[in-house]
Formats: structure tokens, C-alpha cells, sequence
């Protein structure tokens, strides 16, 4: 009786201590779930912008390609139209196009990244929650 009692006790006290360790495992896995939805987020938030500017460049580019050589570009600098040459103005609008492009390349790559990284981290709070019920269950039929 005495080495039955002596093993249970041994038990629950490791369950215990597994316990504990899960409970910080799932706490800090939830921790950067949160954490990787804030930048997933904050990612979008880029994307959509960048999306925006893309359609409104590209709106520029179709409109400076009506354009005659001759015709007149004007560049709004603070309250004052500025003449622009329709070339530069061109190659202005292409180098910016561009430019959102590479960007909106970057933060699709880093979407993804954050995606897998944030399943990653709630397969491991689940796997703990999962782990923490069997123990629970463990410790209930013990004390019985």
C-alpha cells in the first residue's frame, strides 16, 4: 500500500510540473499567434495600399499614353502646376510602377512567410491544449 501511495504521489507530482510546462507553452504559443497576426496585419495593410497606388499609376501611365509629343504635362508641386516633359513625366510614372511592384512582390512573400509561421504556432497551441486534456483526464482518474 505504502509503495502504491508513494508512486501516485511521484506521479502527480510530475504531472504537475508537466503541467505548468504546458500551461507556459500554450501561453507563450498564444502570445505569438497574436503577435503574427498583428504583423500579418500590418502586412495586408501595406499590400492594399501599395494595390491602390498600382491601380492609380497605371490609370497615369494609360492617361500619359494619350498623350500627343507635343502635348502639356503639368506636375502639382505644393499649391503651384509646374511644367513637366511628357517623357520624363513617362519615365517618372514606369519607375514608379516599378517600384510598387518590387514592393508589393516583398510584402506578398512576407504574407506568406507570417501565414506559415502563424499556423505553425497555433498547431503548437493546439497540440499543448491537446496534451494539457489528456493529463487532465490522467489526473482525474488517478484521484479516483
Amino acid at each position: 500500500v505504502f509503495f502504491v501511495c508513494s508512486t501516485m504521489a511521484a506521479r502527480q507530482k510530475e504531472m504537475k510540473a508537466e503541467a505548468e510546462s504546458l500551461n507556459k507553452a500554450m501561453s507563450a504559443g498564444v502570445e505569438d499567434v497574436q503577435r503574427l497576426t498583428k504583423e500579418l496585419s500590418k502586412c495586408r495593410d501595406n499590400i492594399s495600399k501599395f494595390d491602390t497606388q498600382l491601380q492609380e499609376n497605371l490609370v497615369v501611365q494609360k492617361e500619359l499614353g494619350f498623350l500627343e509629343a507635343e502635348g502639356r504635362v503639368f506636375k502639382l508641386m505644393g499649391p503651384v502646376l509646374v511644367p513637366q516633359d511628357l517623357d520624363e513625366s513617362k519615365m517618372n510614372v514606369d519607375k514608379r510602377i516599378d517600384y510598387i511592384n518590387t514592393e508589393l512582390k516583398r510584402y506578398r512573400a512576407s504574407e506568406a512567410d507570417l501565414l506559415k509561421k502563424k499556423d505553425t504556432a497555433e498547431s503548437k497551441v493546439v497540440a499543448a491544449q491537446e496534451k494539457f486534456q489528456k493529463l487532465q483526464v490522467e489526473a482525474q482518474a488517478l484521484a479516483q
